[in-house]
């Protein structure tokens, strides 16, 4: 829904030439681990996260790769 509120056809869904961004979580563990004087630490329960098909997380390593971009509204 929200690339469709700024008007990006091709993303968000998972179909044939779109593009999707996946985080695949634990529902029971998954909790904001991010505090004020570590912010940019992880949230706990997050398995994996996939960006336009690529593995960008997974099992607590980022990969090396920058895999997604900027948007624009369109």
């Amino acid at each position: 829904m929200p690339a469709q509120a700024l008007g990006l056809r091709d993303r968000g869904v998972i179909a044939k030439k779109s593009f999707a961004d996946i985080v695949i979580f634990h529902p029971e563990t998954f909790r904001d681990a991010a505090t004020y004087k570590m912010p940019y630490k992880y949230a706990n329960g997050i398995l994996s996260v996939i960006i336009n098909g690529k593995i960008a997380f997974h099992s607590g390593s980022l990969s090396e790769n920058n895999y997604g971009e900027a948007l624009k509204r369109k």
